[in-house]
């Protein structure tokens, strides 16, 4: 039996909504200065790490579209621009069960900041069958 954290234990950013069509979500996110990734990385300059952010992806992946399964492996994973505090992004999530692997995305599209699109990370979660 697995054991997860609570979301008192504030490691997950807020989910302030979602959107759905079959097998993607899209999730929109705030990333709270609070959350406890950002202790002591990097003082004076708080940055999501990359072990956070497949955290939150592999979290979300279980929340909202019932991924339960054992992450196996993480594939193609690729970190673009670095995540601060109090920010909103989007999540994209994206299931292929013939792969048994879940495709995630963290951005912010246009409409979310003047600055324009901006990908974050990303990459794929290939789960045990």
């Amino acid at each position: 039996m697995a054991i997860y954290p609570s979301p008192a234990d504030n490691i997950y950013p807020d989910l302030l909504g979602t959107t759905t069509s079959p097998g993607v979500v899209e999730a929109a996110l705030h990333i709270g200065a609070s959350l406890r990734c950002f202790e002591g990385h990097f003082p004076g300059s708080p940055i999501a790490p990359g072990v956070a952010q497949i955290s939150w992806a592999v979290h979300f992946a279980r929340e909202l579209l019932g991924l339960d399964a054992p992450v196996k492996s993480v594939e193609r994973l690729k970190f673009t621009h670095v995540i601060q505090p109090d920010q909103q992004l989007r999540l994209r999530l994206e299931y292929k069960p013939e792969k048994n692997a879940l495709q995630f995305c963290f951005d912010r599209d246009a409409t979310l900041a003047a600055e324009g699109a901006t990908l974050f990370s990303q990459g794929w979660l290939i789960y045990e069958a």
